[in-house]
């Protein structure tokens, strides 16, 4: 005869076997695909070209990374498959590093089917393109892409952080006003590692310089002129090297640029507008086409400010 007890208890765990069975499977089938270490974290997506040294974004992500802010990066041109989707899952911003057309182009045909698809909000960078060095899409309105653009482009430690903080502020629906804004570089200014600013004239510079070596005396100063970019993005490893050498050989560096990205985009962007209101006008010149004591069609050239706070706060348009 069957053994009725041990067929009732066998039908009465079946379902326990079953839901254990279960949970087993959902477990192994969780195991195979992990969440983010940092689900919950906001995060930027950095998309660039191998033009772009990878050392601004190693420095970009380690300042967000102590802001809780996730950062991950490629280069469309060397990045292995499935890297541009790893870095839009989960993330709140698309930022596109492309400086020249070329990159632009190079970063279009990679990656610009599949930024669009996400539908993330996302801002392009292009400093060298004298067309349109910002393109915003998606963005809230107001002046947040010009503030994420000028975070960004005048660089610095101080600016990667406020970037990081700017971002989670946004994500998480705080106030943006109380995140610190962007501080540009002296427009002009004369840069030495061991200093822990720049200078925006010489003699301030000679006076830290002789404070610190002795007095000028006989000794040559070699100029040497370099993009502030250099300084922006924390490549600044060769300088060093050079103004350590000189200083070795008893001469005095004095390694310093013109002009920072951000006057250099704003003044960019006030020529073009200034283009299209021409053309608007039918190519005739403004009203300060001609000024007192200038020849006609000539204008007067405006003295670069130097400073902390030099165009930093211009309006750049997206377009």
């Amino acid at each position: 005869m069957p053994n009725i007890p041990a067929i009732r208890r066998a039908v009465t765990c079946a379902p326990l076997v079953l839901g254990l069975l279960l949970l087993t499977i959902l477990g192994m089938a969780a195991a195979g695909t992990p969440e983010r270490a940092d689900a919950g974290k906001p995060k930027l997506a950095v998309i660039s070209t191998a033009f772009v040294l990878e050392n601004k974004f190693r420095m970009i992500a380690e300042a967000a990374r102590a802001e809780g802010v996730d950062v991950q990066w490629l280069h469309v041109d060397t990045a292995a498959p499935g890297a541009l989707e790893a870095a839009l899952e989960g993330a709140d911003l698309v930022l596109i590093d492309a400086p020249r057309s070329t990159d632009i182009a190079q970063v279009e045909a990679a990656a610009g089917e599949a930024v669009r698809a996400s539908g993330l909000p996302s801002l392009r960078v292009s400093v060298m393109n004298r067309g349109s060095r910002m393109q915003a899409l998606g963005l809230p309105p107001g002046d947040m892409a010009e503030t994420l653009f000028a975070y960004w482009v005048a660089g610095t430690a101080e600016n990667h952080r406020n970037l990081a903080r700017y971002i989670a502020t946004w994500v998480r629906g705080g106030d943006l006003a109380s995140v610190a804004p962007p501080r540009d570089l002296p427009n002009g200014g004369i840069y030495h590692p061991a200093a822990a600013e720049i200078f925006a004239d010489l003699s301030s510079y000679l006076e830290w310089w002789q404070a610190r070596n002795g007095p000028r005396g006989a000794r040559p100063v070699l100029g040497m002129e370099f993009s502030s970019s250099y300084i922006s993005d924390g490549q600044t490893r060769m300088l060093d090297d050079i103004i350590a050498e000189m200083e070795a050989r008893d001469a005095v560096p004095l390694a310093f640029y013109r002009s920072t990205r951000i006057a250099r985009s704003s003044a960019a962007n006030r020529t073009s507008a200034n283009g299209a209101a021409a053309k608007d006008r039918g190519g005739k010149p403004g009203p300060q086409a001609n000024q007192p004591g200038l020849p006609a069609g000539r204008t007067a050239r405006r003295k670069p400010i130097s400073g902390p706070n030099s165009p930093t706060r211009a309006p750049i348009a997206a377009t």
